[in-house]
């Protein structure tokens, strides 16, 4: 937060007395906010006709990051002085912004560029005012100390130099700055400017990568809201993935990076979208100088610490290499003699930034077919106890093949050249592998990265500037277990490419002495490839070319023509053969946003009307089972069974064969559109309120081709309910018998959907046929969000300030359909199993649907809510440093969250309307049992969740000044919910309120940060010689320290027997029996016994259990992050050498995450887990990172 400003008078005279409440001369109404003697120019015409044009346009919006700064002026007895002149200088390019006080002595300059400025007074009657570095962050509204100007003639000047911070006295939101020296200098491991929003008080982090790049994003709960509710921004552009708005996508170097500002709670109305933290970077932008830095910094495994859990176990530290390179440079744009000479109108910043992370894999262990086995002889297979593994003749009474080998004759030539596919053995030393594997693989994958900053800011004219940022990012991960890739022993290596490239174009214009008009448009587009690493690979898996001719149903979804996956189940490690559904990966979102804000100012009233709109676009790829997938598993009921995988491949004969009808993909398309008018009152001199409105219109995603289906509870007929192939005993046998025309099938049949009968499709609603429901199968909504908010200043001398707020906050922006699923629901995709078969006539061979997962809506959609409000004190203490104690609180409303419901209640099994005639002393299988015949799990999504978190948050903060920048926050809080995310499922068997309502998952009691940054006093001032300035003078140490609880967690519960515990064909997971407190004293914790297992017991028979949601909290964090820096001033004036040495986890310590929290009972009621409540995760060890940085 900020904290008071206080300086270092540097000329000081004594004042005469006035008498108190004196007027002065030159008195006006409202401040002009430009110097209406400038005329406007040609480009500022330019400039109002492109903004006129984006205004018109309906796709373009990025969120302004302007500024403002506002204050009042007095004179010795704290009576106002109208008619002052106020100028204010950005110090880094010179641009200036001139204005007047209006009758109450106050001003206001609004639509500033973030950075330092140096702010004059002056007036006739009194000394020339002046201080100097002024820091303003994003979309801020600085609220100055009262200026106190001394009687004296202009040409005498006051100067100041701002040290400290500034009590926020202009407006009652819950922000916060993260300047350019913390993010230049504190001990951040993957560079990721948004991990500095953890700062901030209300903010609970998970870790995420060690580098950035594609999941590499922190985890933020901020004010007990959803990880999705965060909106962060880079110049005003949403910079997170369309379809999971938690993953960023927009990756820039921190060196890139001016400052970040991050409200949290109680902002004004001019800010929306997302209800949670607004993380609002900003680039760097081009000075009158010329700067610039190159830097190199390096990680190995060399000089880390080894995991605790290696170290248990005896395993040495794996490899670890990590290598960055960057530059930036920044300046005027100018022709000495010719333009910009004064190098004040065109500037420049560029920077780029260089990444390779090798990031190793674990070995993985596979069983292969042996060169014997591929011709057929199987005379050597064993099973784990050497057993020699009997392959029998499915063909001839299953009896065993001669020799146990199938002889070639009967070898299905498809199948012999799909298996010559699989690499041989590499590993037959059975004494280690124990005959669990013959084959074993480990890789690092290589991963390229790199990103480009590039920015241009023009002062057109004293009324006009602009700016326009680009920036790129590529990443390249290459091997076998990429993100999107297929089997990861190496089956079809891939490659993940992640690109991103976004641009902003932003401006302000003065329209008139008290107007001021702000545009920005912007766009972000990020793309992921997964192709094949080599062309050859392709080729070597085609079928054509690799004989593996296997027919396929759907060869249209197929057009790489790719061999099927396969499953060898029965033996241990076997070779399956795998692609992800959407090989080759392609997946493009694209986000156009535009916005435009009008201030004006009316003394004491500054007015602001403003428009946001955004266009999402989001493509993830063709998805589904293309190439199909042959299971030739071990099953003793598959007529066709020749007892080992290998074997059964060689002869064609399958167990099942199963293929997706259709390969749809999501074409997710979204339009937004918000506005505002908003009033920032000085009601009095010392009572600022502000005053607000947001308005939202918000469609759902929704395909564009309407081609999306889901399930509507009114529209299921249970007349058209199709009918399911029963259990039926035909002689001796269990078979499968369609219960209408008494067709019989294989016992493995049983549940399928009888053919013919019914409708498949019953409940389901497609959009493309019925063009009356909405598109995405949720209505369009409104959203109406008031905002209230105050600051007080009960002294009227700037150093103490109550604070507080009210508001509505909607999220609009929700996550892509492909967590929703329905763009893949039927009837788009379906995929029917083919069970007992033999490829050679697989193509004639009848399929049979089974009941289906599927989602369906609340088409009534409500945009979700939240209201936050806040009550608190900030005060200045000493050396610059402000606390600010209060009490925030937040309510979700509307939430998104999940249900099944087709779950058949507890006990349902025990019913004799459930038995299954075929098998005494069993229920029939589940989708006999489901509320909708025909469906598998219904999940239904629905705006009916809510949340609640309280907390008291303190904190105490000293921008730098005087070699000394320090933070601490402390925030005790409690976060409940029912659920953690929009896809996480509550009961529909009992009470959420009992089951599913908690501390939410990102619950954490307490959180402390401390951050520092310190120039450490340099040793020649005692001791003056070279020697001593070079090695004891220049040192800085800087680090964050965390100290955090754990999370909260339940406990989960098995029987080692068939003993059925709820009853529920559906809903199986029961929870134990609470019999006793489950929290130990800390003093009786251990790595073995971290909670109390003995009270818990196995729930009674036909219930859920008793144990609620949470019961116990997860070890903490206590980790340290901490920098060693050394300055070598060169001998060129501002030409700078550094030394850094990172550590992170300092003194490695044991960072423990996870306990093994699942009890598991016998038939006699007792707990058989010999590590249930022992520790089993932990976080990083210590990490050692070291820099060299050139600066000029």
């Amino acid at each position: 937060m900020r904290a008071l400003t206080r300086g270092r008078v540097y000329t000081k005279m004594e004042i005469p007395a006035r008498p108190r409440g004196a007027l002065h001369a030159g008195q006006t109404g409202s401040p002009p906010i430009w110097d209406s003697r400038k005329e406007t120019s040609v480009m500022q015409s330019a400039f109002i006709s492109l903004l006129t044009l984006a205004l018109s346009s309906v796709s373009l919006r990025a969120q302004v990051v302007y500024g403002s700064i506002v204050g009042s002026v007095i004179d010795p007895t704290r009576s106002v002085i109208p008619n002052a002149l106020v100028r204010l200088i950005h110090e880094a390019t010179g641009a200036v912004r001139e204005t007047k006080t209006d009758e109450r002595g106050g001003f206001q300059v609004s639509g500033l560029q973030v950075g330092a400025y140096t702010l004059i007074v002056e007036h006739p009657d009194f000394k020339k005012y002046e201080r100097k570095g002024i820091v303003l962050s994003p979309n801020e509204r600085l609220g100055l100390e009262p200026i106190e100007l001394e009687l004296g003639a202009v040409a005498q000047t006051i100067s100041v130099v701002a040290e400290g911070g500034t009590v926020q006295t202009a407006t009652g939101d819950r922000s916060g700055i993260i300047t350019g020296d913390q993010v230049e200098n504190l001990t951040v491991i993957n560079r990721d400017f948004a991990v500095l929003a953890s700062l901030m008080p209300g903010v609970v982090m998970e870790p995420g990568a060690e580098t950035q790049g594609f999941g590499g994003t922190a985890q933020f709960y901020v004010q007990g809201m959803r990880q999705t509710g965060n909106n962060i921004t880079v110049d005003g552009l949403p910079a997170a993935d369309l379809g999971n708005a938690y993953q960023v996508t927009t990756y820039l170097s921190m060196d890139a990076v001016a400052m970040v500002k991050i409200q949290v709670s109680s902002y004004q109305a001019e800010f929306g979208r997302k209800p949670g933290a607004g993380i609002q970077a900003v680039t760097r932008a081009g000075t009158r100088n010329y700067h610039g830095s190159g830097y190199f910094y390096a990680r190995d495994d060399l000089f880390n610490a080894n995991d605790f859990f290696n170290n248990r176990n005896g395993v040495p530290k794996p490899s670890y290499n990590y290598k960055i390179a960057g530059f930036n440079m920044g300046g005027p744009l100018y022709w000495p003699g010719k333009f910009n000479t004064a190098k004040k109108s065109l500037f420049f910043f560029a920077s780029g930034e260089y990444l390779h992370e090798r990031r190793p894999q674990p070995i993985r262990q596979v069983t292969m077919p042996t060169a014997a086995e591929r011709q057929g002889d199987f005379s050597d297979s064993r099973d784990l106890n050497g057993n020699l593994i009997t392959v029998r003749d499915p063909v001839n009474d299953r009896t065993p093949f001669p020799g146990n080998r199938v002889p070639a004759s009967r070898f299905y030539t498809p199948m012999e050249k799909y298996l010559q596919l699989l690499p041989l053995p590499n590993f037959t030393d059975i004494s280690i592998s124990g005959r669990r594997y013959n084959y074993q693989v480990q890789e690092s994958l290589e991963i390229p990265k790199h990103t480009e900053t590039v920015r241009v800011d023009w002062n057109a004219s004293a009324k006009t500037s602009i700016y326009l940022r680009f920036n790129n990012w590529w990443e390249n991960i290459q091997g076998f277990a990429v993100p999107g890739g297929n089997a990861d022993w190496g089956w079809l290596p891939s490659t993940y490419k992640n690109t991103s490239k976004t641009a902003v174009l932003s401006g302000t214009h003065i329209l008139s002495p008290t107007t001021l008009l702000e545009a920005s448009m912007g766009v972000n587009r990020h793309k992921e490839l997964g192709p094949p690493q080599r062309q050859s690979d392709v080729d070597r898996l085609n079928r054509v070319k690799s004989g593996a001719t296997i027919p396929q149903f759907y060869p249209e979804n197929n057009p790489l023509n790719l061999v099927p996956q396969a499953r060898f189940g029965g033996i241990t490690g076997a070779a399956n053969t795998t692609y992800e559904g959407r090989f080759p990966l392609r997946g493009t979102d694209t986000l156009f946003t535009w916005t435009a804000n009008i201030t004006h100012t009316r003394s004491p009233h500054t007015f602001k009307f403003g428009i946001w709109a955004e266009r999402a676009r989001n493509f993830e790829g063709n998805d589904g089972n293309f190439a199909g997938t042959i299971d030739f598993s071990r099953n003793a009921n598959n007529p066709y069974n020749a007892n080992h995988p290998y074997a059964q491949a060689l002869l064609g004969l399958f167990y099942s064969y199963t293929e997706s009808t259709r390969r749809p993909c999501e074409q997710g398309r979204s339009t937004l559109i918000e506005w505002f008018v908003q009033d920032n009152w000085k009601a009095t001199r010392r009572l600022m309120l502000d005053f607000g409105v947001r308005f939202a219109w918000s469609q759902p995603y929704h395909s564009y081709r309407r081609e999306e289906a889901g399930f509507a509870v009114d529209r299921y007929d249970p007349a058209k309910a199709v009918v399911l192939l029963a259990p039926y005993m035909q002689g001796n046998q269990r078979v499968a018998r369609n219960p209408v025309t008494g067709q019989i099938f294989p016992n493995v049949a049983i549940g399928a959907i009888a053919p013919g009968v019914g409708d498949i499709n019953n409940g389901l609603i497609d959009t493309a046929v019925e063009r009356s429901f909405p598109a995405g199968l949720r209505y369009a909504s409104w959203g109406v969000a008031p905002r209230f908010g105050f600051a007080y200043d009960p002294f009227g001398k700037g150093r103490t300030a109550v604070r507080g707020g009210f508001g509505f906050f909607h999220d609009t922006r929700e996550p892509g359909n492909r967590a929703l699923q329905s763009w893949r629901n039927p009837p788009y995709r379906r995929d029917p199993i083919l069970y007992y078969g033999d490829l050679r006539t697989l193509l004639a061979m009848p399929s049979l649907d089974f009941p289906t997962a599927v989602s369906g809506f609340d088409a009534n959609r409500k945009l979700p809510l939240t209201m936050n409000f806040s009550f608190g004190v900030q005060q200045y203490l000493v050396w610059g440093t402000i606390l600010d104690v209060a009490y925030v609180g937040t309510l979700g409303r509307h939430l998104m969250q999940a249900r099944n419901i087709n779950a058949s209640p507890f006990g349902t099994n025990f019913l004799p309307s459930s038995q299954d005639p075929t098998n005494p002393g069993h229920p029939l299988p589940a989708s006999f049992l489901r509320p909708y015949p025909g469906y598998d799990d219904i999940t239904y999504f629905a705006y009916d969740s809510t949340s609640n978190y309280n907390s008291l948050q303190t904190s105490a903060n000293r921008q730098f000044a005087r070699g000394l920048q320090f933070g601490a926050t402390w925030t005790w809080s409690k976060a409940m919910n029912y659920a953690d995310t929009v896809t996480s499922r509550i009961s529909t068997l009992v009470n959420p309120r009992v089951w599913n309502y908690g501390r939410a998952g990102f619950d954490r009691t307490h959180v402390m940060k401390i951050n520092w940054n310190w120039n450490l006093p340099n040793a020649s001032r005692l001791v003056h010689n070279r020697l001593v300035r070079w090695t004891l003078d220049g040192w800085q140490s800087s680090g964050i320290a965390t100290f955090q609880s754990g999370g909260p967690s339940g406990i989960s519960v098995s029987v080692t027997t068939a003993a059925d515990i709820t009853g529920s064909p559906t809903d199986t997971a029961a929870r134990p029996q609470l019999i006793g407190k489950p929290t130990l004293p800390r003093s009786e914790r251990t790595f073995s016994r971290y909670f109390n297992t003995e009270a818990f017991a196995a729930p009674i028979i036909g219930t859920p259990g008793n144990a609620a949601k949470d019961l116990i909290r997860l070890p903490g964090v206590n980790s340290w992050d901490m920098s060693l820096l050394k300055n070598f001033k060169l001998p060129k004036e501002g030409w700078k050498l550094q030394i850094r040495v990172e550590t992170y986890n300092t003194f490695n310590h044991p960072q423990f995450t996870t306990v093994d929290t699942h009890a598991r009972f016998d038939g006699q009621g007792r707990q058989t887990n010999t590590r249930f409540g022992e520790i089993t995760g932990s976080r990083l060890p210590r990490r050692m990172q070291f820099a060299l940085r050139f600066t000029y």
